[in-house]
């Protein structure tokens, strides 16, 4: 179960982009969120263009980082996957609490801090076909 909520199941981040599914008219999309432990989670969902109506598909909590959330811009879409590479780099929280703060200035940059002590993390979830929901696949951390 996710956390803090946003609006009506929108997670605390988005992803950067969309992607259209192949051969189909509906996108693809990704939210990141924290569960009701303060763990990181990804969700994975379909945006239907015909019923306007959401659906997800894929969940799974990622590593976590003492101060942030990693930092995730794009992803990929093929006719049966939908695969999200997790790296070291993550977004400081307390920088960025820091810069929303009346009159300072923000620099995104800044918030990003790269942690070598871990590997990247691929992830992976079969695209669903008539809208069967699926587990993802993706290795424990």
């Amino acid at each position: 179960m996710v956390g803090a909520q946003l609006g009506a199941g929108e997670g605390i981040f988005n992803g950067a982009h969309k992607y259209r599914e192949i051969g189909g008219t509906s996108t693809i999309g990704w939210l990141g969120d924290f569960s009701v432990r303060g763990h990181p989670v990804v969700k994975i969902y379909k945006d239907d263009a015909r019923t306007f109506r959401r659906s997800y598909f894929g969940e799974v909590q990622i590593r976590t980082y003492a101060m942030g959330f990693p930092m995730i811009h794009s992803f990929q879409v093929t006719s049966e996957y939908v695969i999200i590479v997790v790296c070291s780099l993550h977004i400081n929280a307390a920088k960025a609490a820091g810069q929303m703060l009346p009159g300072a200035s923000f620099d995104g940059l800044s918030l990003l801090e790269w942690d070598d002590k871990h590997n990247a993390t691929i992830l992976i979830w079969r695209l669903p076909k008539g809208g069967a929901a699926v587990d993802p696949k993706a290795p424990p951390e």
